[in-house]
Order: C-alpha cells, then structure tokens, then sequence
C-alpha cells in the first residue's frame, strides 16, 4: 500500500486497520496529527522509511473527504507562526 493508494470516501477505521497489519513490512505508512499550532484539521499519512512521500487527509464523521498533496495546502501559516510566537513568549 502506497501513500497514494488512499482515495476519498475510503473509511478511515478501515485504513488504521491496513496499517496496523502492514506495519512490520518494508515501506510501511503512519498516520500523525500536525503539531496543535498549526490548528489543522488534517491528518499526515506518510510512508516511514521515505517521509517525503506523503499526503494530509481530512476526515470527517470517520471517512475521508479531503486529500492534499502540499503542506501548505492544510494549515494558515500566518495563524501558525503566531501562534508558535505565543507559544515562545510565554515559555521564556
């Protein structure tokens, strides 16, 4: 299974399971959240050994509805960065 094998309509419960079983195989994928900052709501599905080959999927009500191909695509980098420098001032 390829990063790219994931469609729109497909059930994101069904997906975790593929991934699970296929976890211990060479190219395996992993889902992660985008770090909170961001405030996304897309998930990253990407293949462990090679992470450059990735893809963001939104799921809503547990089946995929939007799938991008650029990072940029999924998040407000204005809203990130300020929330990133909020992040850093309160932390000094």
């Amino acid at each position: 299974m390829t990063v790219h094998d994931v469609k729109i309509g497909d059930d994101y419960k069904e997906l975790g399971r593929k991934l699970a079983k296929d976890s211990c195989k060479p190219n395996a994928l992993n889902l992660c959240k985008l770090p909170s900052f961001m405030c996304s709501e897309y998930i990253k599905l990407y293949n462990m050994d090679n992470e450059k080959e990735a893809v963001y999927i939104k799921v809503k009500d547990g089946v995929i509805v939007d799938i991008r191909h650029c990072m940029n695509e999924v998040y407000n980098e204005d809203v990130a960065r300020a929330n990133m420098e909020e992040i850093l001032n309160n932390n000094v």
